[in-house]
């Protein structure tokens, strides 16, 4: 006789329902870290973005996860000269997205190759530490003369023996050569050359104008732009307009409109070139001379005022 056992409904239901519950509302998905280099070619002296761009789903109670900061730590052969995070949030169908990203403005200290190394960032999720990891990018940097030297002294040498060997021959010819009464054309005084004073090229005025002639002279506008965002840190220090030269622009905006009593007129132009200098400095594109030379124009009418 064949035994047929019956399960308790209640029981079946108990088992299944935790089942059906964890289909049915999946968790967050795991985020995501991507990191992108740009230009991955470039010559020393440029300037290259590193992009770090973290984006994670909210899971079914619509919280986040604790992310990590995205701070990078000393890489070598790279200077880092700047940072830019921003965030932003947006529906994904019945889930809220998350977007996160942090820029930097690196500057190659060498030429050759230049590997960044992979990143490890460490977050929480439901009490267990969890980790995020990058790949490794390579960048190329070129544009070092100094392997022209070699070449320049073997080239530099040749020449000096030919010339010494010319002159050594000059000199036998004119050993051998029968001495001549002077004629009197050769005997008339030779008048010494008067000099001519040529007016000397005034110093420039103020470092602005010496910027602008390098600008005008054809420099490479990537790498003034770093300078005169530099020569401004010192500027601002020397002045008291900031604590340090690890002041935030908000730092610095907070000290001029509170602490040394500038014209808003001119805290507003002070604010205006720092906003021209981080577009153009985290703008991942080359920098046309013009915006340069309207960056410098906002740099004289706060340094003269």
């Amino acid at each position: 006789m064949l035994r047929v056992r019956v399960f308790n409904k209640r029981l079946l239901s108990g088992l299944l329902l935790p089942l059906i519950l964890s289909v049915a509302v999946p968790a967050g998905a795991k985020p995501e870290l991507k990191i992108e280099a740009s230009p991955k070619e470039l010559s020393l002296g440029q300037t290259l973005n590193l992009n770090l761009t973290l984006t994670q789903e909210a899971n079914e109670k619509g919280a986040m996860l604790d992310t990590p900061q995205l701070s990078l730590p000393p890489l070598p052969g790279l200077e880092i000269l700047g940072q830019q995070t921003s965030s932003s949030m947006i529906s994904n169908g019945s889930r809220m997205r998350m977007t996160s990203q942090a820029q930097y403005r690196l500057r190659p200290l060498k030429n050759g190759e230049i590997v960044i190394p992979s990143l490890t960032f460490q977050y929480s999720e439901n009490g267990r530490n969890q980790e995020l990891v990058t790949q490794p990018v390579t960048i190329y940097v070129k544009g070092s003369s100094s392997g022209s030297v070699p070449w320049l002294f073997g080239g530099g040498m040749v020449l000096l023996g030919a010339t010494a060997a010319a002159f050594w021959v000059w000199r036998k010819k004119q050993a051998s050569a029968p001495v001549s009464e002077p004629s009197a054309s050769e005997t008339q005084p030779v008048l010494a050359p008067v000099a001519v004073k040529r007016p000397v090229a005034q110093a420039s005025a103020t470092p602005i104008d010496g910027f602008e002639a390098r600008l005008n002279r054809g420099e490479e506008p990537q790498v003034l732009l770093e300078e005169i965002y530099d020569w401004f840190r010192e500027l601002a220090l020397k002045r008291q307009w900031s604590t340090g030269t690890s002041a935030t622009h908000q730092e610095i905006l907070n000290t001029l409109r509170y602490a040394t009593g500038l014209p808003k007129a001119r805290v507003q132009v002070i604010e205006d070139f720092l906003r021209a200098c981080d577009q153009m400095r985290f703008a991942n594109q080359d920098i046309e001379p013009e915006r340069l030379r309207q960056l410098l124009e906002l740099a004289r009418q706060f340094y003269n005022s």
